[in-house]
Formats: C-alpha cells, structure tokens, sequence
C-alpha cells in the first residue's frame, strides 16, 4: 500500500482513530510509525524528535512507542512476565518487577505471569499485548485492531482506560479498528483513509453528520446508493425530489447516499409516492431488516435498498410499499467525485 503524503499530528492525550474500508492504508500507517517498514518520502516525528525519514531510521524500541499490532508476538519460550519486562532495561530490579505485576494487574493475568505466552487464549495474549505496550510508559500508543479477540467485559474496561487513565496521563493514541461505531465512542478524533489518501477527518459526530464523500458514511456501516440528477436546481431521483446542494450544476450526475436506519415504509400507496416491493424481512435485535427494490425502468434492473426499522415490520414477499427518505439524512455527492 503507497500512502499519499498523508499530514498527521496526534497532540499529547489526544486518541485518534484511523478508519477506512480494508486496504485503504490504516495498519500500513501504524507499521511505518512503529519501524516495522521502511518511509520512502517524508518524515516521522515522536515529541517533536525525528524517528524516521531522510538517513534517519531508528529502531522500534528507541522510538518511545508502544503498539499492539497483529500478529507481534514475543519469541517462542518467553514466560508472559518475561515479554512484559522485556522492553524495561532501563529500570532497575526492584522498580521493573513492580512494574511487571502493575502491569499483570491492568490486565487480569495475576496469575499467569510464569505461564508461556503460547498457551494464553486469544484474549489472553491481546490482554497481555496492551501490558507489553504500557509497561514502558511511552509517549504514543498505536493499536491496530486493539480490542480483537475481547470479550464486552475487556472491550468496555480497556475503552475507559484509553478515556481516562491514559489521557489523564498525557499519552498520544493512534489506533485503528473493525468498527468505526465503536472506536468513536473511545477517540477524539477520526481519519477516514481511502486508498493511502486521507478522505476527512473530524469529530466522529462530525463525520456522521456532514461526509465529505460516499465513502466516509461507508465507513459506519452499510448504505444505499441511488443515481440522480441535478435539474433546475432540484435532485430527482427514484426517491422523488429535494433541493440541490449549493455548487452543483444542472445536467450533473450525482448520486444519493442514505442510511438503512434513515428509511420509514408505508401500506399506504398512491400517486406522488415512491414505491418498493418487499423482497425479504427479517427480525433484529432492534426491530426489522427489510430488503425492497424499486422499479426503474421497463426491462432496466430494479434498484436494491435496505431499510433498518425500529420497529418489528411484517409483509410478504412482493407486497407493494411507499418509501421515505428522512431528509437529513440524505447525502448527495458527485459522481464525478473520485471520493465516491
């Protein structure tokens, strides 16, 4: 993965989040800051002092980072007491065994201490990467995909410890996630990453609430996409007519980007309302999952959409039902964006 001159500064207490579709750059960013791959252009910095770029490369434990990265395990035959003192030379005897069973503790693994890392569960050993990465008190943290392989208990415990703890401490955090819903709730800040390009970045309610491209909203998860087109200052499309977003042109072929959950569906048919047919429902743990399309045309293929209702939805297959869009929640972008 090539990233494209991305500019990046994570402030001191500050937990920023890179999210983006697979391949568009996250874990290939972290591994750079962590000197596990060399910086062809440009240059890393860590509390202002160069780590890597131009003739300077410096290993990874001489960079002042932590990281919990996939696959970063300690070498075979290392008891998990061992791994964690590992990156504690500088400490003398008595403060670095303290520090090992503080360590332990934040992790719940008191008792696990003398145990090959090899034999931890899965989230055993991702328990025992966040205390291998902390033991050092470093400066900047990465975690890439941190909170695989916990259970909800670990999840909710390790996220307020980013919140509160680490913060208070002063510690830059870097991380990356599967669920960009999720790691809202625990960063500050969000960079969605498309194609080793940075797409925006913001706030994570600001992202929600105004995307710079189709592929920010897909990023929280699944969206309808419908064709339009820009007339006399008017978007038509299959879900009727909304005003043009300032800037763009008549004549331009736009495309309409609406959440599942944005959806409302109607018995009630008739004239001036569009209209789907049913294909399949499903019960959720929130209400209704319905799968509809629409008619496009005479011979042309239907449009798919998804709507995500709050509340429990029956209807057999086939049964005709009118569509609305909340209009907030419509987003309109260019097709000719190269964002989309």
């Amino acid at each position: 993965m090539i990233l494209d001159w991305i500019n990046l500064t994570v402030a001191a207490g500050e937990i920023v989040a890179l999210i983006g579709q697979a391949g568009s750059g996250k874990s290939t960013l972290l591994r750079l800051i962590a000197g596990l791959e060399p910086v062809q252009t440009g240059r890393i910095t860590i509390t202002g002092r160069v780590v890597a770029g131009g003739d300077i490369d410096l290993p990874r434990d001489a960079r002042g980072l932590g990281a919990v990265l996939p696959h970063d395990v300690p070498a075979p035959g290392h008891s998990l007491r061992d791994a964690i003192a590992g990156g504690l030379g500088a400490l003398g005897m008595r403060e670095r065994r303290e520090r090992v069973q503080t360590m332990l503790e934040l992790a719940g693994l008191e008792s696990a201490g003398l145990r090959p890392w090899q034999s931890l569960s899965d989230g055993e050993r991702q328990r025992a990467a966040w205390a291998r990465a902390l033991a050092g008190r470093p400066r900047l943290l990465l975690l890439d995909d941190g909170f695989a392989g916990l259970d909800p208990i670990w999840r909710r415990n390790l996220r307020a410890l980013l919140r509160d703890r680490i913060r208070a401490g002063g510690m830059a955090v870097l991380m990356t996630m599967r669920d960009a819903n999720e790691i809202a709730l625990a960063s500050d800040r969000m960079v969605v990453l498309q194609a080793g390009r940075v797409l925006q970045t913001g706030k994570p309610e600001e992202l929600r609430q105004s995307p710079a491209a189709a592929g920010v909203l897909a990023c929280f998860g699944p969206t309808n996409r419908l064709p339009g087109r820009i007339e006399a200052g008017t978007v038509r499309s299959l879900l009727g007519e909304r005003p043009a977003p300032p800037g763009m042109r008549d004549g331009e072929e736009v495309e309409l980007v609406i959440r599942p959950e944005a959806l409302t569906l109607s018995f009630e048919v008739g004239p001036g309302k569009p209209t789907a047919r049913v294909e399949v429902v499903e019960r959720t743990a929130s209400g209704s999952r319905v799968e509809l399309t629409m008619a496009t045309g005479a011979g042309a293929p239907r449009q798919p959409l998804i709507a995500a209702l709050r509340e429990p939805f029956s209807a057999l297959p086939g049964v005709l039902v009118s569509v609305r869009a909340d209009p907030a929640q419509i987003f309109v972008f260019s097709r000719e964006s190269p964002t989309s």
